[in-house]
């Protein structure tokens, strides 16, 4: 597998440009630091907001995500929140929607893929998606968007889909479950101590991104990373008003979406 290398600063700054002018009136700022919880990047008092601090009680470091990354924020209520809601659909504005998270994904992909990677000290071996239990496979358009985040990847990279398990139809409430997901047993060989990106759209409490964590850390990856489109806010759940007020009026797209700041060197 190749070394990625860093886009040069020229090249950096015209595809921030076409983000920002695309979507930089749509999307929020990512925020790192204080009040922000490490995990999912949400409001928090302490290091991990409550769900994300539960996730770990429950099921310990090791099995859940290595690294959750977000690109933005969307809004319910705003446009963000229209968007994420409409990409998938088949309104009119869907196509419109969709070209847009598209652009989002790819455009973020080109600015930071390398900084997802520095976090963890070595690319991806494999990639998957959050597959949707009414839509399988890539029938949902957010396997569009995991091909957005991985086209700068190297062509050994594998690329392969999860299988909802029994457990997928069980109320969202009950968080993350081992069984929600299921990896093929033709690619658990693949997927044993490797490094393995799940891609989501959105981020509401983890529970779905974090139950195809579990099963590919029981499957033997040694580390994985998720990287969805947008974390959802919501200004009626404790905590997000403030933060939603704290966003910048425009999307920032070489703001780090790891560090808060600067890209790691």
């Amino acid at each position: 597998m190749t070394e990625p290398h860093d886009p040069p600063p020229a090249e950096r700054d015209r595809v921030a440009r076409l983000v920002r002018d695309r979507v930089g009136a749509i999307f929020g700022t990512l925020q790192r630091g204080a009040g922000i919880c490490e995990a999912c990047a949400g409001p928090a008092s302490a290091a991990l907001c409550d769900t994300c601090a539960g996730h770990r009680r429950t099921f310990g470091v090791e099995r859940l995500a290595d690294h959750v990354v977000p690109l933005s924020y969307a809004v319910k209520g705003q446009q963000s929140g229209h968007h994420m809601h409409g990409y998938k659909g088949d309104r009119g504005s869907s196509a419109d929607n969709l070209r847009d998270v598209k652009f989002l994904a790819r455009g973020a992909a080109f600015l930071h893929r390398n900084c997802i990677i520095a976090t963890v000290g070595r690319p991806w071996a494999a990639v998957t998606f959050v597959c949707s239990a009414t839509r399988p496979g890539t029938q949902h358009p957010v396997s569009l968007l995991g091909d957005q985040v991985v086209i700068y990847d190297d062509p050994s990279v594998l690329k392969f889909q999860i299988k909802t398990g029994p457990s997928i139809e069980v109320d969202r409430r009950d968080g993350p479950l081992p069984d929600r997901f299921v990896i093929p047993d033709r690619w658990t060989d693949r997927v044993h101590g490797k490094h393995v990106l799940v891609v989501d759209d959105t981020w509401v409490a983890g529970r779905n991104s974090q139950s195809v964590s579990i099963a590919l850390k029981d499957a033997g990856a040694s580390e994985v990373t998720v990287v969805c489109v947008a974390r959802w806010l919501d200004r009626y759940y404790d905590g997000h008003g403030a933060l939603i007020d704290s966003l910048p009026d425009l999307f920032d797209p070489l703001l780090c979406p790891v560090t808060g700041g600067a890209c790691p060197s």
